[in-house]
C-alpha cells in the first residue's frame, strides 16, 4: 500500500472513531512531511525506523517557522515540543494502521518521542490580576467589561481550556449550585465548581446578555455571535504584553501548519499563569487566528 493511500483510510477511520478535525488534520499534516522527506509517495512496507530517525535529525537544526505558510521563519531552531508533536504524530498514524492491519507490523513502536524540557508554569500575584483586572474596561459597553473580567476570572479559577470555555451554552453555566458543565478533549464530559468571585462575575456578564440571541453559547462577541476561540487567544495575548505579564495562551505551530490552516498541526495546549493549584490549560482550536498587537495603539480590541 503506498502512504497516499494509508493516509486516506486513516483519515475515513479516524473520524469514524470521533477524532477530532484537528487531530486528524495535524496527524496528516505531519505524515506529509515525512512522506516529502522520504521522496513523496513510497511503500509502506519501505518505511522502517530509520527512515522516522533520519526525518528527525534535521528538524533538531531547523529554523522555526521555515515552512509555515503564514509566518516568517524565526532566528532559532524547532521547539522540542513541535519535533516531539512530529513524531508522536506519525506513531500514531503507523499504530492505527498496524491496529486495523493495514500493515503486518508497526515497524516504527520502537523508536521513542524526544523528550521535551519541563518548565515551571508561572504564578500570578494577587497585584497582577488585579491590574489584569483594570484592563478590561470599555468606555462604550460595559457588557463587555462584565464579559472579558468573567472570561479572565473563569480561567484562572478553574483550568478549564480555552476550548472549554467558549464551548459553554447557557445551561451548561449553573450560578446556583456554583457549577459548570464542561465539554472537554475527547468528547468527555465533567463538572467543573466554581467559586464566589467567579459566580458572581458571570452573573454580571449574563444579567447583561440579552436573551433573544440567536445562539444558545454562553459567551458573545459585540455583534451577538457565538465568542470563539480565537477571539479570547487574542485578548489573553493583548492583555499579557501591555501589561508586561506572562500570558501565554497558545501558540501556533512553528512549523507543522495542515494545509489551509495558520496554527493547525503544531498546536498543542499551552498554559497561561494562576493564582495556585490547577494550572489553566489554554487551548486554541480557531485557525487562522492570530494577534500581534500595536504598542502604539492599546486601545484597539480586535476580538470584540
Amino acid at each position: 500500500m503506498a502512504l497516499s493511500d494509508a493516509m486516506n483510510a486513516y483519515k475515513a477511520c479516524a473520524r469514524a472513531e470521533g477524532q477530532s478535525l484537528k487531530t486528524v488534520r495535524e496527524t496528516v499534516a505531519c505524515v506529509g512531511r515525512f512522506a516529502g522527506f522520504l521522496g513523496g509517495d513510497p511503500n509502506l512496507a519501505e518505511i522502517g525506523p530509520d527512515d522516522l530517525r533520519a526525518f528527525v535529525l534535521p528538524l533538531q537544526s531547523r529554523q522555526a517557522y521555515a515552512q509555515h505558510p503564514y509566518t516568517k521563519p524565526q532566528r532559532r531552531a524547532l521547539s522540542p515540543e513541535t519535533i516531539a508533536t512530529y513524531v508522536r504524530s506519525i506513531k500514531s498514524f503507523f499504530a492505527l494502521l498496524a491496529r486495523d492491519r493495514m500493515i503486518p507490523v508497526n515497524r516504527l513502536s520502537a523508536v521513542k518521542v524526544p523528550k521535551t524540557p519541563e518548565k515551571l508554569i508561572p504564578v500570578l500575584t494577587e497585584p497582577e490580576i488585579a491590574r489584569l483586572l483594570k484592563q478590561t474596561g470599555y468606555r462604550d459597553d460595559i457588557r463587555l467589561h462584565f464579559r472579558d473580567s468573567a472570561i479572565i476570572l473563569t480561567l484562572l479559577d478553574t483550568g478549564v481550556r480555552i476550548s472549554e470555555l467558549c464551548g459553554l451554552t447557557i445551561r451548561d453555566v449553573d450560578l446556583d449550585n456554583g457549577v459548570l458543565k464542561v465539554m472537554g478533549k475527547g468528547q468527555k464530559e465533567r463538572h467543573v465548581p466554581i467559586g464566589a468571585k467567579v459566580t458572581k462575575a458571570l452573573g454580571l456578564y449574563q444579567w447583561f446578555r440579552p436573551s433573544f440571541v440567536a445562539t444558545d453559547r454562553f459567551w458573545c462577541t459585540d455583534d451577538w455571535k457565538p465568542l470563539t476561540p480565537g477571539r479570547v487567544e487574542k485578548m489573553s495575548s493583548w492583555l499579557g504584553l501591555r501589561l508586561a505579564l506572562p500570558l501565554d495562551p497558545g501558540a501556533r505551530g512553528e512549523d507543522t501548519a495542515a494545509p489551509g490552516t495558520a496554527g493547525g498541526a503544531g498546536r498543542r495546549p499551552r498554559s497561561i499563569p494562576t493564582t495556585g493549584g490547577t494550572p489553566a490549560r489554554c487551548y486554541t482550536c480557531e485557525a487562522g487566528v492570530t494577534y500581534s498587537p500595536c504598542r502604539g495603539n492599546w486601545g484597539t480590541r480586535p476580538w470584540r
